[in-house]
């Protein structure tokens, strides 16, 4: 059975200075695997120090692990979700991987189940740069699991899934290297890992052997599941505070430490206990933070649109050490954590939503948002970029600066205790190139960073499933330098984006990956593309009526330059991924071009990334030209349920362009149909040149092009299955038109064009 917990907030803080270690961190292999129990688990190798052997880590945590399924789209109570993300999860990993991405060197103690998600844990630790050689696996237990709802801006329910017993809770004393623990800049430890044994004599015994020295953290971590009486926790908290030399609780945790709601006292009832640090987090009210030298830190409540406040306190945790170990004073220290749990507030996960250094501080430099306004979320973090080969040179990564702020939302007492997020700026566009190959673009000023999981746009009327708008006219889904900006967060799905970027003549513009891989795709005009060292030149076209374009595809965890002398358009067709595959050139000769169906059924495919031409870890995209008075996407079909062999489950977005006749604007038609089972989307749209729509799910089709106006779209796909498939379902009703195709004849206006001969070499930048 699930236990229900409501999230806790986070809060901020910062003790004495400690020193300094080396950043940087590297994954190990695990520790040698063996049954529970201190005799049989062997430790690891004597006096290990940090990555490389290079000295003490930066940063050791201890304590819980697990996976989070969260679910794809908000609003929708557990019981009618389908379709989940997994993620890394559990309190003490992710403060671990906080640490990390802000370039600390850290490792963490825990114990998995001798499974499959347990092998995901390790993956994702290494992963993360988390050194993972004391996460152990116990024989007969599984990996915990935990799901939750998301209800923004403040209802985040959790589940927790860790019976008969949870692995983490396995820790033996015995199992423990005393000498790592000592030699450790930074010790985190948990309430959790003191509610059961023998984890709780293992956390009082690493705590004990700090012997107070260096930082030495309790988050008191208060889960009522986890414990069968609250007045339990009341003596192993006082053990474990006369040990730790920074405590950090929400009103509730503190209550069950201290006896006391009132922060100030509970804060005085802390330092009283033996920390030199008391953290209490308020919720809406901010958060408290007070030194035993007198200093005291009330950091006020931040505004946010929040996503999900899950993992925002354990971003504070991460940011709060990495604080204490660069010497800052308390002030610096609280506000920075407090700024790095708001940017994982407004963002759907957490181990992988967690800050860079850059973003906290382009947060932290933004001017406050006007009353009754919410900064926007930049997107997750991009990992330093990977260059491979002697190519034309990137730009150097441009400093990020923050954007406008964007809509209201009422402080919310989330997992951070003052969430507040902004995204970077607008950049300058790209430039696009066509000729000889054109040296690498100029790097760009510090305003021309974006990061390129898009911010969420405006708020837009709620619409059927999930509440986003599903049809976005031209213009209505524009943000910063895009005209088309949507994604993850603003279509309330978890894999699919777009974005369209026009580049005046010499301009250029420079973004972050992220956790996506993308194709940058000429829709007029050409451009250069640089990433991970490598330029590549696209000649790109005149217009999408016009012929077949070359592309680049870009993988995720990268810095992209796209610039372009002539100007133009360019789409940036992308999609949340896991693989980092290397960055490519795809010619437009090599771009297959179908005619599919007949008669008034005709259209023209250019297959320039479908599952089968072109290789991406979860992107799928193509082209599709409808001669006017034609239909397509017809019959009706769906890819909403992942059916092994029989259906994918793909999110879809479709991007038009509409071909005037005699300078008269065109129009057409896109209709998508509810499929059951809480598939609820139902559309109607007159869709005209620079229309967006998208399908999250149920039948969708046809798109009918009026009769003298030829119609373009762009589609792109992307999902959570294993297998990279456009697999699809006819509706029903319909699907007998499919069979009267055979034999009969294509529209003689297609094709439209094919694609040219083969790609003179110097198109191409050098091959590393």
């Amino acid at each position: 059975m699930p236990e229900s917990v409501a999230p806790r907030p986070a809060g901020p803080g910062a003790p004495e200075p400690a020193a300094l270690g080396p950043a940087g961190p590297a994954a190990r292999a695990p520790g040698a695997p063996g049954p529970a129990g201190p005799a049989a688990h062997t430790p690891a190798a004597p006096a290990p120090t940090g990555p490389g052997g290079g000295g003490p880590f930066d940063l050791i945590a201890m304590g819980r692990i697990g996976v989070d399924l969260y679910p794809l789209r908000g609003g929708v109570p557990l019981a009618r979700v389908e379709t989940f993300g997994r993620f890394l999860g559990g309190s003490a990993a992710n403060v671990a991987v906080a640490a990390a991405r802000l370039g600390r060197s850290t490792a963490l103690i825990t114990r998995t189940g001798d499974d499959p998600f347990g092998a995901y844990a390790h993956e994702a630790l290494r992963a993360f740069g988390v050194d993972d050689r004391w996460v152990t696996p116990v024989a007969g237990l599984p990996t915990p699991v935990t799901f939750c709802e998301i209800f923004p801006p403040d209802h985040f329910p959790l589940y927790f899934y860790r019976r008969p017993r949870a692995p983490d809770l396995e820790i033996h004393p015995g199992e423990l290297d005393r000498g790592a623990l000592r030699a450790a800049r930074v010790l985190w430890t948990t309430g959790t890992g003191l509610s059961a044994e023998p984890s709780r004599t293992a956390t009082l015994a690493a705590l004990a052997v700090r012997a107070r020295t260096g930082v030495t953290v309790l988050d008191l971590d208060w889960r009522p599941a986890l414990w069968s009486d609250p007045s339990e926790a009341r003596a192993p908290y006082t053990e474990a505070l006369a040990h730790a030399t920074v405590a950090v609780g929400n009103l509730d945790e503190c209550e069950i430490a201290t006896g006391t709601r009132d922060p100030r006292a509970c804060a005085r009832a802390l330092l009283d206990a033996g920390v030199d640090l008391a953290v209490v987090k308020r919720g809406p009210a901010g958060v408290l933070a007070v030194h035993r030298d007198g200093t005291t830190v009330d950091v006020p409540a931040l505004r946010v649109e929040v996503v999900n406040g899950l993992g925002a306190g354990d971003a504070f945790g991460g940011a709060l050490c990495h604080g204490l170990l660069a010497g800052w004073d308390l002030e610096r220290t609280a506000r920075f954590a407090n700024a790095a749990g708001a940017l994982v507030a407004s963002r759907l996960s957490c181990s992988s939503a967690m800050p860079t250094a850059a973003e906290v501080d382009a947060l932290l430099a933004a001017p406050p948002a006007p009353s009754g306004t919410a900064p926007r979320p930049p997107a997750p973090p991009a990992p330093p970029a990977r260059p491979e080969g002697p190519a034309a040179a990137a730009p150097p990564p441009p400093a990020p600066a923050p954007a406008a702020p964007t809509a209201s939302a009422p402080p919310a007492e989330t997992a951070a205790s003052a969430p507040a997020t902004v995204a970077a700026p607008p950049s300058a566009a790209a430039p696009l190139a066509s000729g000889p190959p054109a040296p690498a673009p100029p790097a760009p000023g510090p305003s021309e960073a974006v990061p390129l999981e898009a911010a969420p746009l405006e708020p837009r009327p709620p619409g059927p499933s999930g509440g986003a708008r599903r049809h976005l006219p031209a213009g209505t889904a524009a943000h910063g330098p895009y005209s088309v900006d949507v994604g993850p967060a603003t279509a309330g799905w978890g894999h699919a984006a777009l974005r369209v970027l026009p580049l005046p003549p010499g301009g250029h513009h420079t973004y972050d990956t992220g956790d996506s891989e993308w194709i940058v795709l000429p829709l007029s005009g050409g451009c250069t593309v640089t990433a991970d060292g490598r330029t590549f030149r696209l000649t790109g076209r005149p217009g999408v009526f016009h012929s077949v374009t070359d592309f680049a595809y870009v993988p995720r965890e990268t810095r992209v330059t796209v610039a372009s002398r002539g100007g133009g358009r360019f789409a940036l067709a992308g999609a949340r991924c896991e693989r980092r595959l290397p960055a490519r050139y795809g010619p437009a000769d090599a771009v297959p071009v179908e005619l599919r169906g007949t008669g008034t059924c005709s259209r023209q495919v250019n297959n320039f990334a479908a599952a089968d031409t072109f290789d991406c870890d979860r992107l799928i995209a193509v082209e599709v030209l409808t001669p006017g008075g034609n239909w397509s996407s017809y019959p009706p079909h769906k890819h909403d349920e992942e059916r092994p062999g029989e259906e994918s489950l793909l999110e879809e977005i479709y991007h038009f362009e509409i071909a005037p006749h005699d300078g008269t604007p065109g129009f057409g038609y896109h209709r998508v149909s509810p499929s059951g089972h809480g598939r609820n989307t139902d559309l109607v749209a007159e869709v005209r040149d620079g229309d967006t729509v998208l399908v999250p799910d149920g039948w969708h089709g046809p798109s009918i092009a009026a009769p003298g106006h030829d119609m373009y779209y762009l589609n792109v796909m992307a999902g959570p299955g294993a297998e990279r498939a456009w697999l699809i379902r006819d509706h029903p009703d319909h699907a007998w038109v499919r069979a009267t195709w055979p034999g009969r004849p294509a529209d003689p206006r297609l094709p439209r064009y094919t694609a040219p001969g083969p790609t003179p070499p110097d198109h191409r930048a050098p091959a590393p």
